[in-house]
């Protein structure tokens, strides 16, 4: 995710995952909080590609102090 910082938005994909656990999830927006903490850079966005697997998780991230907005197209934009 580090790497993916100089292209703008951190993108995960999650197309054909047809599950995905809490410990991961969490764990990707753990590392995200620390690359825009590590950066400074507020404007970051982790772009969680086809989250439909993971509707579950949707309040996680607000517990991380970060927001979620759901797309159309299935893409959850996260931010702080």
């Amino acid at each position: 995710m580090r790497e993916a910082v100089s292209s703008g938005d951190i993108i995960l994909d999650a197309s054909g995952v047809m599950r995905t656990t809490v410990s991961f999830f969490d764990e990707a927006l753990l590392i995200f909080d620390a690359i825009v903490r590590e950066t400074g850079d507020e404007s970051l966005r982790l772009v969680y590609r086809d989250a439909k697997a993971a509707q579950s998780l949707k309040s996680i991230p607000k517990l991380r102090g970060l927001n979620l907005v759901e797309l159309a197209s299935g893409d959850w934009i996260i931010s702080k």
